[in-house]
């Protein structure tokens, strides 16, 4: 019986400390993917802003075309953020409010040339 006892003990804590070892590495995946989204926004969203500036003094359809790119880029990169962080995040929510600045940015350059 003894015997028994010490079997079904070593399994279960051999089972638990399995069950915590994988918790804890989803865990550390998931916030590697979520600090890559968070990367991947920001270097993104940059392009967009280093676009509009270009657009700002140089007005021809090759600037124009390569700012909308940019500014395009933006929407995978912000919707991965929501997916990662949950959209009324706070990350998610400034984002979104970034990810909408480009484009308005872009149309408002747009509408004054």
């Amino acid at each position: 019986m003894a015997i028994l006892v010490g079997v079904g003990a070593g399994l279960l804590s051999g089972l638990i400390g399995t069950f915590l070892t994988i918790s804890h590495e989803r865990g550390a995946e998931f916030r590697t993917r979520m600090l890559a989204a968070a990367e991947d926004f920001l270097r993104t969203a940059e392009a967009c802003r280093k676009a509009v500036r270009i657009a700002r003094g140089n007005r021809n359809q090759e600037t124009w075309e390569e700012l909308r790119d940019r500014c395009d880029d933006l929407y995978p990169a912000v919707t991965l953020v929501s997916l990662l962080y949950g959209y009324t995040s706070k990350p998610s929510l400034r984002a979104q409010g970034a990810g909408s600045a480009g484009p308005a940015s872009a149309e408002a350059l747009a509408g004054s040339a």
